[in-house]
């Protein structure tokens, strides 16, 4: 879970989900 990769697709995937909840 420490993988910066990993990271980055949660942030995408959250910033996809508040995008769509607007």
């Amino acid at each position: 879970m420490t993988k910066p990769s990993s990271y980055s697709i949660i942030s995408i995937v959250i910033y996809l989900i508040y995008l769509m909840s607007k």
